[in-house]
């Protein structure tokens, strides 16, 4: 269940350089809501996935469970965030997702590390 996570998490990821793709081009092109939403469906269901398969797992150092689940947790919330405030701060939600795009590499990171270590 590690790697369906670690699945859902680089598709999250890769869905996330498209939508920033669209964003940066000069003529910006606004992202359709379905790739946007299974964006989030598959950030969610990596992190919901993840965390499944850490409650039943013993091997690895905890720290790197934690600080994994942690990350993608705060990825998920920064996201959220920035889609709160899209409408009504574009800047500030500009700057979350910027934010968003750092921790969950990270996360991914840590995650892929856990996963592949043992």
């Amino acid at each position: 269940m590690l790697y369906l996570a670690l699945a859902l998490l680089g598709l999250a990821l890769t869905l996330g350089c498209v939508l920033g793709a669209m964003n940066l081009r000069p003529v910006r092109i606004a992202p359709p809501w379905s790739l946007r939403l299974l964006h989030g469906a598959a950030g969610s269901g990596g992190l919901g996935v993840f965390l499944l398969a850490t409650d039943t797992l013993v091997r690895g150092d905890p720290a790197f469970r934690a600080g994994a689940g942690g990350l993608l947790a705060a990825a998920l919330v920064l996201g959220f965030a920035a889609l709160a405030l899209w409408r009504l701060a574009p800047r500030a939600a500009g700057s979350l997702i910027a934010l968003h795009v750092v921790i969950a590499m990270f996360g991914l990171a840590m995650l892929a590390a856990y996963a592949w270590a043992g």
